[in-house]
């Protein structure tokens, strides 16, 4: 990640703004969400698969499998 890290640096640093601030780049991260969304869906949709189920599916690893592994409150 050093490299990618160093790539946007590079690209960030040749314009006069510079960085955003911390909570300009959050939202920035929150907008792009829902593009992610969007993106996962048309990948499941071309594959045929079901978003849902899959949530399910990861669900049931977190409340069967997964039950014991970590000490909670």
């Amino acid at each position: 990640m050093k490299e990618v890290q160093k790539e946007v640096n590079d690209w960030v640093t040749q314009y006069k703004i510079g960085y955003w601030k911390p909570l300009e780049i959050q939202a920035r991260l929150t907008e792009e969400v829902g593009d992610a969304i969007f993106t996962l869906a048309c990948l499941a949709n071309s594959l045929g698969l079901d978003m849902e189920r899959g949530f399910k599916y990861s669900m049931d690893k977190c409340y069967g499998r997964d039950k014991e592994r970590f000490e909670k409150k």
